[in-house]
């Protein structure tokens, strides 16, 4: 074995099967270019659809602000376990209450 001269290996490399797939230029731009560009894509794509959203959403009226507000809800679970409560209650379905024995003493 010895060292192989410039032509030698330039005809070891031309015959070579992978030489092809090998030598061929490769695009210079890096994955971290690519994602970063793909990124700044959406973010760009986002703030548009963000901005016609907001363009076309109309204020809400007084009574949707009422009806959705946490206060309402609140109000409307209260009334709603009272009247079960009234409701079962007089219907003798009641949860379970202690009663005490009279006593006559």
């Amino acid at each position: 074995m010895d060292v192989l001269t410039a032509d030698e290996l330039d005809k070891i490399v031309s015959s070579s099967k992978i030489a092809a797939k090998y030598n061929e230029d490769v695009d210079e731009v890096s994955a971290y270019e690519m994602l970063t560009q793909k990124l700044e894509h959406a973010a760009a794509t986002e703030k548009e659809v963000e901005a016609k959203t907001e363009s076309k959403k109309e204020e809400k009226s007084t009574l949707d602000k009422i009806l959705n507000s946490s206060v309402t809800r609140q109000v409307g679970r209260t009334a709603a376990s009272l009247i079960t409560r009234t409701l079962l209650g007089v219907l003798g379905l009641g949860g379970s209450t202690t009663r005490r024995k009279k006593t006559w003493f």
